[in-house]
């Protein structure tokens, strides 16, 4: 499925996204034409079944949309020889808590390793296009490996291993999942993605958010060496 030489070309990583603020309330205190635009409109998608005020969408959801949300955390994995697996982890708080400033690091170091196959799961829809996105808002070069606009889908180097397990199906996994299936020990034992925003607003541990992220990377890493011997 996957050859020794494609799983050591692999450039492993997850990211961890929060709202950009911890309340609706400092959104609009911030920002209010973006907090204007999420109340009057982007919520509405989550707020019509009455289930949600926009306040609470906000918390729940803004993390999910790179408009709304900020990049934490990021962590990446390499696949060496005798399946020997190296991580990175880098937080927002190496960069004092800048955006900006930890997006530039992030830029570097995905240009460092421009001749690797992005990998990750579910990154196609989520966590590539997230990072490129964020760079264009902040105005950051976009690095090589993003730049597929030209390219025809099968031209990617992408190697996302939730597309990977589907096989073209519509059947969606999540790697919890797909990890327990497999008999591999789950990153969501340590917490879930749901915890993160907690994490990082009230108990403002970015060690623990990291060391989550990396669990998420090397999960994804020993599943593909799995994948590897098939």
């Amino acid at each position: 499925m996957i050859t020794n030489l494609e799983l050591e070309n692999l450039f492993i990583f997850d990211i961890e996204t929060v709202p950009q603020y911890q309340s609706f309330e400092e959104l609009e205190k911030n920002n209010k034409l973006l907090a204007d635009v999420w109340k009057n409109k982007f919520s509405l998608r989550f707020t019509k079944d009455g289930s949600l005020t926009y306040e609470e969408a906000y918390i729940q959801k803004a993390a999910l949309y790179p408009e709304f949300g900020k990049i934490i955390c990021i962590s990446f994995g390499k696949i060496f020889e005798n399946e020997e697996i190296k991580l990175h982890n880098v937080s927002i708080g190496d960069s004092d808590f800048d955006e900006h400033k930890f997006l530039l690091k992030i830029a570097n170091i995905f240009r460092k390793n421009d001749t690797r196959s992005l990998s990750g799961f579910n990154v196609v829809n989520f966590d590539i296009p997230y990072l490129y996105k964020k760079f264009i808002i902040h105005e950051i070069s976009i690095p090589n490996q993003f730049k597929v606009q030209n390219l025809k889908p099968w031209e990617y180097k992408f190697y996302d291993l939730m597309k990977y397990y589907m096989f073209n199906s519509y059947d969606m996994i999540s790697l919890n999942l797909l990890c327990i299936s497999l008999g591999i020990e789950s990153p969501k034992e340590l917490m879930d993605g749901g915890d993160v925003l907690d994490y990082f607003y009230n108990k403002k541990d970015l060690s623990k958010i990291g060391e989550y992220c990396n669990k998420d990377v090397e999960s994804v890493a020993k599943i593909f060496i799995k994948l590897s011997k098939l």
